[in-house]
Order: structure tokens, then C-alpha cells, then sequence
């Protein structure tokens, strides 16, 4: 019986994952939507200069990172939802960015995203 309940969940995860397959998103939105995601803030108004160096070079970093990953996904994926999936997994595991105390809730943000 668990076994069966098993195989079910299993061909249920893969249709949700071919149904984002199918759902369209351009290229130029996935660094906008994984912001969203992840609801990162790159708001330099009102900080003194210091942290405004500091929340440039973060945006910096965040961009380049985003740069690679979408152009991996894409590549592999094509424009889509489940290349956008992949791609803010990947980013959620980017030591570059993520610290590691943070992997599991960028994680569960990339979790939810899909789900919506």
C-alpha cells in the first residue's frame, strides 16, 4: 500500500513538473521573478553611503549569479516555468550569495513559488 501511495505522489510530481514545461516565461523576467521569489530588497534610498556600497555590490553579485543560472537553464530548458524552478533552486544553493544558514528557507521560498 505505501508503495502505491509512493508511485502515485511520483507520477503526480512529474505531470506538475511537465505542466510548468508548458507554462511560458521570457528571459528577461526570470531575474525580476526570482527577486520576487526570494523577496530580496536592493533599496539604497535613505542608507547612508556605506550600506549603499554594500546593497549595490550584493545587487552586483546577485546579478551575476542570476546572469549564469538563467543562461544555463534556459539553454537546457528553454523559456519556461521549469527552467525559472531550477533556476532559483540553483540560485537558493549559491554560496556565492546564500549563506549556508539560509539555504533551507531560500529553499522553501523556490518550493512555494511553484506551488502558486
Amino acid at each position: 500500500m505505501k508503495l502505491k501511495k509512493l508511485t502515485d505522489i511520483e507520477k503526480s510530481f512529474i505531470e506538475y513538473m511537465r505542466n510548468l514545461n508548458e507554462i511560458r516565461i521570457e528571459k528577461k523576467f526570470f531575474t525580476n521573478l526570482t527577486v520576487k521569489i526570494f523577496g530580496l530588497k536592493f533599496n539604497t534610498e535613505n542608507v547612508s553611503a556605506k550600506y549603499r556600497r554594500i546593497i549595490e555590490k550584493q545587487k552586483e553579485e546577485f546579478l551575476n549569479i542570476m546572469e549564469g543560472l538563467k543562461n544555463k537553464y534556459i539553454g537546457e530548458l528553454g523559456e519556461n516555468a521549469y527552467s525559472l524552478f531550477n533556476t532559483a533552486t540553483a540560485f537558493a544553493n549559491e554560496t556565492k550569495f546564500v549563506k549556508c544558514d539560509r539555504y533551507n528557507g531560500y529553499q522553501t521560498k523556490a518550493g512555494k513559488w511553484v506551488r502558486k
